[in-house]
Formats: C-alpha cells, structure tokens, sequence
C-alpha cells in the first residue's frame, strides 16, 4: 500500500467510528445513511484484507537464491566428476567430453543455463545408473540432484509470480480505495444537511474528513484553530484526552503535539467567549494530522 492511500485508509477509519458519537435520531433522518456507513466499513475491511495479501507478495521469499545456486554446482561438480571416471575407465569419451566440469565454467552458465545443464546430467546418470554404483552414484543422487535444481529453478519463478500476483493486488486496492470514496462522497453530502441545524454532528464529521499527511518533523498533529469567520484564534487551550496539562494556539492559531500513543485521540478545546469543542483524530507512526477547528462563539 502507498503512504498517500495508507493516509486514506486513516481516515476512512476514523470516519466510521462516527457512529460511537452520532446520535441515532440524527442519523435516522439521513437518506441511506445505513447504506453508505456500511458500505465504507465494508471496503476498509476488503482494503485491510488486500493490504496484507499485497504485502506478502511483496515480501515472499522462500529461500536464497545465491546459496541455492551454489549448492546446485557443488553437486554437478561432484557428479560429474564420478561420471568422468566411470567414463574413463569405460571408454566413453562422448560422456566425458560432455561432463568435464569446471566450477568457474558453471559459475558463468546463465540461470536456464544452468538449469539446462542440471537436466541434461539428471538424464544421462538416470540412463546409466546401473552401472554407476561403483562410481558413487546410485538412485539417490539423481534424486537429491533433481530436487537441488528444482529449488533453484523455483526461486526463479517466484519473483516473477509475486510480481504478477502483487500487481493483480495492487490493481483490486485501487478499486477498492475508488469504491471506498464514492461511500466518503455521499456521507458528505448526508452530512452537510446537517450543518444548519446540527452543526456539532457536521463540524465532527468534517475533523475526521481531513486526510492525514506524511510527518516532515516530530509532530503529529499540526491543528488550526479559527473563529467563524476563518480568522485564527490564539490562546484556545487544547487539552489531550486523560492529560492534566494542556497547550494553547500561538498567534497563528496553530497548536502542536508529539509523542501521542497511537490509537484514536479525543482534544478538549476551550477558550474565553467560546463553547468547548472536542475533536477527534487518528495518531499513527510517521504521520502528521493536520485537524482544522472552527470555534462558535457561546
């Protein structure tokens, strides 16, 4: 998953956690609210669901691969050594010729090279191995030399499969993201009948809205307090949920916070003149939350 869509899956999340603190009746009186909030939760399970297969993708490895090799030439080196001296000693100089193994020469063997070869000496000791056993070879060495090329050739495809598979993922999470914002549009549009007459419901909604972005320095949240008529208000207190001491907005209306567990966080903001607000954000590692908070005066 992409950071920008992991900022989004924050915020879908937190959106439907609304539902802790929406009033029922308030909801009732939305058009296919149930719809739309059942609908995102939906999504965000898929979209977690796929997050997990796109990152085992992503990370799949069964082996390495470098050792895998190796092991593989050290056997071919092995056997074909045996079956130089069984052809030797048995005048078979097209066998010898075609086994007269160098580790440096299979070392420069491309990979289906090599693979190729590993086939190639699989078959002739399987044709001969009757009379192999004097040379230490039997039933068990074209075993274990089938099964150390058929490793090495298996960690080849798996990244080419990954791949194709990762991609497939990628492809559904990004339709998921689009159905999942579809659901985000039309609870926008339930929510703004509310801001008239339920203007905490809607101010609410609207602070789990913001889309979090990428953390450039070590604070988390980066809120914005205005009055109605947008002007920035300094001097509101902000006080963290279960934290004795709170902070307040400098001359800009900005307020700063860092080292917040992760989890949802409620904020107490309060001041002289206005009614207190609590507000809900998302804290999570390596992102920054950028609330805005509109104060109505009380």
């Amino acid at each position: 998953m992409r950071k920008s869509q992991n900022s989004r899956l924050n915020m879908y999340r937190m959106l439907t956690a609304i539902e802790n603190t929406l009033d029922p009746t308030v909801a009732a009186k939305m058009p296919k609210y149930s719809d739309y909030m059942t609908g995102l939760k939906t999504t965000v399970t898929a979209i977690e669901k796929t997050a997990i297969e796109q990152a085992q993708h992503n990370d799949k490895s069964s082996g390495d691969k470098t050792s895998a090799r190796t092991a593989l030439e050290d056997f071919m080196l092995e056997t074909g050594r045996s079956l130089q001296a069984y052809a030797h000693n048995n005048e078979k100089q097209n066998v010898a010729d075609a086994f007269h193994y160098v580790i440096h020469d299979l070392q420069k063997l491309r990979e289906n090279e090599l693979i190729a070869e590993a086939g190639k000496l699989l078959d002739t000791i399987t044709l001969l191995e009757p009379d192999l056993t004097d040379y230490g070879i039997d039933k068990t060495t074209a075993t274990e030399l089938e099964t150390l090329r058929d490793n090495f050739h298996n960690l080849l495809l798996q990244p080419q499969e990954n791949r194709v598979l990762g991609a497939d993922a990628t492809k559904k999470m990004n339709g998921l993201f689009a159905l999942a914002d579809k659901h985000v549009k039309s609870l926008d549009k339930l929510f703004e009948m509310l801001r008239s007459k339920h203007i905490d419901h809607y101010t609410n909604y609207r602070n789990r809205r913001v889309i979090v972005k990428l953390a450039s320095h070590p604070y988390q949240v980066i809120g914005t307090v205005t009055n109605a008529a947008g002007e920035p208000l300094k001097g509101i207190k902000v006080r963290v949920e279960a934290t004795a001491k709170p902070i307040q907005t400098g001359p800009t209306g900005r307020f700063f916070l860092r080292s917040l567990a992760e989890g949802v966080q409620n904020l107490t903001l309060s001041g002289s003149g206005y009614k207190d607000q609590v507000i809900t954000v998302a804290v999570t590692r390596g992102i920054r939350c950028t609330p805005k908070v509109e104060m109505r005066e009380s």
